[in-house]
């Protein structure tokens, strides 16, 4: 039992989010906390751990939970599955389990939940559904490549069209919520724009 105390400026760093973000954890009971005597808060270091390891997350919201867990999502706001804690996701609180899943139990991916190929499953379509999609369309691979190799956040995908024809089926697939158009595109897109217009409204 460790008897470290972390500010809540503190306790931000470790979780990723900001020191109001902690604030409203703690006085949502998600994060235990106590006062000092100059009235800030300060919470134990067994507590952090504890949220940090999904056995006492209350609420999976944004707001309040700057990642969401498969072992969390999974066990519904209860108790963490005996298994998931011998998984590697686990123990290294990875943030992706389905980008661990082509390794499998190599590795140690237990596949706890696994029934059908990722994109099927409930925790994956979850998490794709808070990330940013952004279509661009362009021929020039160069700029491809650049933007590919450019982007290094874990809220957005990057998918690319060559042409009207494939930007409107794009469009259809992931409903982007921007669409870049390289310069040399403009006039074979602007012929399509009420056609893309009307498929990114019904989104």
């Amino acid at each position: 039992m460790s008897l470290r105390r972390y500010s809540t400026g503190q306790a931000a760093k470790l979780l990723s989010v900001t020191p109001d973000t902690v604030l409203k954890m703690i006085k949502k009971g998600v994060l235990e906390a106590s006062k000092t005597p100059g009235g800030h808060f300060r919470i134990k270091e067994d507590d952090l751990k504890q949220y940090m390891a999904g056995t006492d997350l209350s609420s999976p919201d944004q707001e309040t939970s700057p990642v969401v867990y498969c072992w969390q999502y999974m066990a519904d706001n209860g108790p963490v599955v005996d298994t998931c804690k011998k998984c590697i996701v686990f123990k290294v609180k990875a943030a992706k389990c389905f980008e661990l899943a082509a390794l499998g139990e190599k590795i140690g991916h237990r596949k706890c939940f696994c029934q059908n190929e990722c994109r099927k499953c409930p925790y994956f379509l979850m998490v794709k559904s808070n990330r940013k999609q952004i279509l661009v369309i362009s021929r020039n691979r160069m700029l491809e490549e650049s933007l590919s190799g450019g982007v290094s956040t874990q809220d957005i995908d990057l998918y690319f069209a060559r042409d009207s024809k494939q930007s409107l089926l794009k469009c259809q697939e992931i409903k982007p919520c921007r669409v870049l158009v390289d310069i040399d595109e403009i006039e074979d897109i602007y012929h399509k724009r009420h056609q893309i217009k009307d498929i990114l409204s019904s989104k």
